[in-house]
């Protein structure tokens, strides 16, 4: 078992009768392209044969809503327009809400009575803000 030609021979595994092994040589490859250049037009021929990119299907989402600020709006106002110890009155009836030991008819009538004349404008603000947020 010699070297025929570039080839040498290898026992076949479905008899016996040998089967040529391909030996690389320097005349193997001659007028025929490497094997990095195939891997290369490989790549040639699938980058040229791919899609061009997706679009996105649907649109971005919003962005979210900013954070409510009505209850501190309300606060601030209410904090101008009664005097401190009101204010500390109206904070103990939203306070007692907020524990249960009271409803919102409870907190209103308390808010009410805290608020008095001078910030009567301010109650249905308040009504409303039990209203969204309970």
């Amino acid at each position: 078992m010699g070297d025929e030609g570039g080839r040498g021979l290898a026992p076949s595994p479905l008899g016996s009768t040998p089967l040529p092994l391909p030996l690389p040589s320097s005349r193997a490859t001659a007028g025929r392209p490497t094997v990095e250049r195939w891997r290369w037009d490989a790549e040639d021929t699938r980058a040229a044969a791919s899609p061009p990119p997706r679009a996105r299907l649907s649109p971005p989402r919003p962005p979210p809503p900013p954070p409510s600020d009505d209850g501190r709006t309300f606060f601030k106002a209410a904090r101008s327009a009664i005097a401190p110890h009101r204010y500390d009155a109206l904070l103990a009836a939203v306070r007692a809400l907020n524990a249960g030991e009271t409803g919102a008819a409870g907190a209103v009538a308390a808010a009410g009575a805290a608020l008095g004349a001078e910030g009567a404008h301010l109650l249905p603000e308040f009504e409303g803000l039990l209203a969204r947020h309970l």
